[in-house]
C-alpha cells in the first residue's frame, strides 16, 4: 500500500510539473504576442523589458547560478581545480594554435607558419577583443587578402564557411570543460563515455554560433549526451546548472579559443589558395 501511494504521489507530482510547464509555454506565447505589437506604448514597454533583462537581471541570474554551484560543492574544493581547468584549456589551445596548425600549414604549403601568423595579427587581435569569429570576419578577410597573401577566391569561400563551422578551439574547450565538471562532481567517466564527449563536443562546436560564449550553450548538448549514457548507473547525472561554475572564467578562455578559431580559418584559406589562386 505504501509503495502504491508513493507511485501515485510520484505520478501526481509529474502531472503537476507537466501542467506548470504547459502554463509557462502558454504564458510566454501570449506575453511575446502582446509585446510584438507595433503600438507606441507597447514598443516602449518592450524596449524597457529588453534593457532591464539584458543589463540588470543578467548579473543577478549569473550570481545565483554560481552561488548554487559553490554552495553545493564548497568553495575550497573549487578554487584549486578551477585554476587547473583554466591551465589545461590554455595549454591545449596553445598546443593546437602554435604547434598543430603551424605544422599542418608547413607540411602542405611549405610556407613559414609563424610569418603568416604575424601577417594575420590584426585579425587575431580583433578576435581576442570581440570574442566573436563572425564579428571578426570582415577584418579576417581583409587581412588575409591584403597582408596574408591569400587569394580572394579562397578567402571569400573558406573564411565565411570557417567562421560558421570550423570551431576547433571551441571543440577543445567544450571537451575539457565537460570532463572537468563531471570530475568536480565526483563522477568518473569511462573510456566509452569520453569518446561520447569527444564526438558530441566536435558536432556541437560545428553547430555553435560565432558569437561570444556560444560554447556554453552547446555544452548542454554534450552534458545531456553523457547523462543519457549514465542513466541507471550509481554515479548519477550531472546537473546542467553545473555550467555556472565556469561562467566567471569563461570570458578569458573565450578570448583565446576565438583567436584559435580565426587562426584555423586563416590556415585553411592559405592552404586553399594553392588550389584556387586568383586568375
Amino acid at each position: 500500500i505504501a509503495y502504491d501511494a508513493c507511485v501515485t504521489d510520484g505520478r501526481r507530482h509529474q502531472y503537476y510539473v507537466s501542467c506548470y510547464c504547459y502554463l509557462d509555454v502558454y504564458f510566454s506565447f501570449f506575453f511575446c504576442f502582446f509585446f510584438s505589437s507595433r503600438r507606441r506604448h507597447t514598443r516602449l514597454r518592450r524596449d524597457w523589458s529588453s534593457d532591464v533583462c539584458s543589463s540588470d537581471l543578467t548579473p543577478i541570474g549569473v550570481f545565483f547560478l554560481v552561488a548554487w554551484t559553490v554552495g553545493k560543492i564548497g568553495f575550497e574544493s573549487i578554487v584549486g581545480p578551477l585554476g587547473w581547468y583554466m591551465t589545461t584549456v590554455l595549454v591545449g589551445l596553445a598546443i593546437h594554435g602554435f604547434l598543430i596548425l603551424p605544422l599542418v600549414l608547413f607540411l602542405f604549403s611549405w610556407k613559414n607558419p609563424f610569418r603568416f601568423m604575424w601577417q594575420m595579427k590584426r585579425a587575431l587581435m580583433t578576435a581576442i577583443g570581440t570574442d566573436s569569429s563572425s564579428a571578426t570576419l570582415p577584418v579576417t578577410i581583409d587581412t588575409a587578402e591584403s597582408e596574408g597573401g591569400c587569394s580572394k577566391r579562397a578567402a571569400n569561400f573558406v573564411l565565411p564557411l570557417g567562421s560558421t563551422i570550423n570551431m576547433d578551439g571551441t571543440a577543445l574547450y567544450e571537451a575539457v570543460a565537460v570532463v572537468f565538471l563531471f570530475q568536480l562532481y565526483g563522477i568518473e567517466l569511462e573510456f566509452g563515455q569520453l569518446i561520447i564527449v569527444v564526438i558530441t563536443a566536435t558536432l556541437a562546436a560545428i553547430g555553435a554560433a560565432g558569437i561570444p560564449s556560444a560554447g556554453l550553450v552547446t555544452m548542454v548538448i554534450v552534458i545531456s549526451a553523457v547523462n543519457m549514457n549514465l542513466s541507471g548507473s550509481a554515479s548519477g547525472p550531472l546537473p546542467i546548472a553545473a555550467i555556472g561554475i565556469i561562467l566567471g572564467v569563461d570570458r578569458i578562455l573565450d578570448m583565446c579559443r576565438t583567436a584559435v578559431n580565426v587562426w584555423g580559418d586563416a590556415v585553411g584559406a592559405k592552404l586553399i589558395t594553392r588550389l584556387a589562386p586568383d586568375e
